[in-house]
């Protein structure tokens, strides 16, 4: 027969591991917490999706920053993520930039927009609310947006109206793409594909010093051909090609390691036939 003394203490061991039992996880969460907050924070291409990968710079305030210290609503995607996804056009950026959509018919029925607003009239006089702004450059006509941009450091899409930082007609919000820089270190890529319906892609980018630690160039040439996939059966000829080339050149001056000047010259050319209605035969 357990005595009273010995109730107590039993009551008491219980109660002990009772209490243990359930403070235990809690304890475990606490630590798991500490945890988490002690490792460092990395900046990621996937942004807030949580994903690795290498720091992207954005530009949209005018200076170097990490894309997530930036206070705006903004997307970027690395320049090495689209050649491997193969997105040339301003219109393949709307598969990897969310609330973002271009519609490319032509040069002169063009648009952009962001959250579904932008938008053109197709008239020469008029331009959009998101503006295009290119190295720096703002494109004022809409119809900029079809060409192909290659050789790229990053795209970045910024959300809302962007008029004290990006100027004008941004009141949308803006598009801004990076070509790569010319490096020092010598390099030389080429790369080409070949499809169906006579599609192919040939580039080639070209960089190094022309004066050690002072002058730096770089060449980048594009050209994307394709036979028309649509063909008239009244007159035989095909529609909706693709044929557009384009050649950049770039000079890096850096006389000085806290100054740096950037000279490019580019052309661009299109000749294709997409804007076709074919006329039923009278």
């Amino acid at each position: 027969m357990l005595t009273a003394s010995t109730r107590r203490r039993a009551s008491a061991l219980c109660a002990l591991l009772l209490s243990t039992a359930l403070t235990a996880p809690a304890f475990a969460a606490d630590d798991k917490e500490v945890a988490v907050a002690a490792a460092p924070a990395t900046d990621s291409a996937e942004g807030a999706d949580g994903a690795s990968g290498p720091a992207i710079v954005v530009t949209a305030r005018h200076r170097d920053e990490s894309l997530q210290s930036v206070p705006l609503a903004i997307s970027a995607v690395s320049g090495a993520e689209l050649a491997a996804k193969r997105l040339d056009r301003v219109s393949d950026y709307a598969i990897r930039i969310p609330n973002f959509n271009a519609l490319q018919q032509n040069t002169r029925v063009s648009a952009l927009s962001i959250r579904g607003l932008g938008g053109n009239a197709s008239n020469d006089g008029a331009e959009g609310g998101v503006g295009l702004i290119v190295d720096g450059v703002f494109f004022t006509h809409v119809g900029f947006s079809w060409l192909d941009f290659v050789d790229l450091e990053s795209i970045q899409v910024v959300r809302g109206p962007q008029g004290t930082l990006l100027g004008k007609n941004t009141t949308i919000g803006a598009v801004i793409v990076q070509t790569q820089k010319p490096s020092f270190d010598p390099s030389l890529t080429l790369t080409g594909t070949y499809g169906n319906y006579g599609a192919k892609q040939l580039r080639v980018n070209a960089t190094g010093p022309i004066i050690d630690d002072k002058l730096a160039y770089r060449l980048t040439f594009a050209t994307s051909q394709g036979g028309g996939w649509i063909r008239n059966a009244y007159d035989g000829n095909k529609y909706l090609d693709n044929n557009r080339w384009s050649l950049r050149g770039q000079l890096l001056f850096t006389p000085t390691p806290n100054l740096s000047s950037r000279l490019i010259a580019e052309h661009y050319e299109s000749r294709e036939y997409n804007n076709y209605y074919p006329l039923s035969p009278t």
